[in-house]
């Protein structure tokens, strides 16, 4: 696993962008997200407590299937 990056390199992702790569950003509270590599730190989740301080490359989780919506009584 690699080693949390401080978000004021967060420029960097760019370089380390890869397909099956995405990005887990996290705050200080352990709160996480995930992204791809775009030009601006994403907004953080109306739900965080802190902002956003690092960032790591990590593998992309395979897709998951959803449940269906349920039908309209």
């Amino acid at each position: 696993m690699v080693d949390w990056i401080s978000i004021e390199q967060w420029a960097q992702c760019e370089s380390m962008a890869r397909s099956g790569i995405v990005f887990e950003i996290r705050n200080a509270h352990g709160q996480t997200m995930m992204t791809a590599c775009v030009p601006e730190v994403p907004r953080a989740p109306f739900d965080w407590t802190g902002p956003p301080i690092e960032f790591r490359p990590v593998a992309q989780p395979p897709a998951r299937h959803s449940e269906p919506l349920p039908s309209p009584s």
